[in-house]
């Protein structure tokens, strides 16, 4: 990941209009990245996306449907 003095270098770069494949080659990175960055707004961390699981301290639901069916 890229600090943002180079992110800054970057759209300056194209502000000024050097060419994605020229910027790429000054500042030693891929040409992928100076797209990814061009394109992106929001540099916040992401978070992780996290699944609900139900505690084994909670009660369990198969046997209460199990027995609605039963009787």
């Amino acid at each position: 990941m890229l600090d943002m003095s180079q992110i800054r270098t970057i759209r300056q770069m194209t502000a000024d209009g050097e060419s994605v494949t020229d910027i790429a080659r000054k500042l030693g990175i891929d040409r992928k990245t100076v797209y990814r960055y061009l394109g992106e707004d929001d540099f916040s961390p992401k978070l992780p996306i996290t699944k609900k699981r139900p505690s084994i301290l909670d009660p369990p639901q198969t046997h209460d449907r199990w027995m609605a069916r039963r009787g």
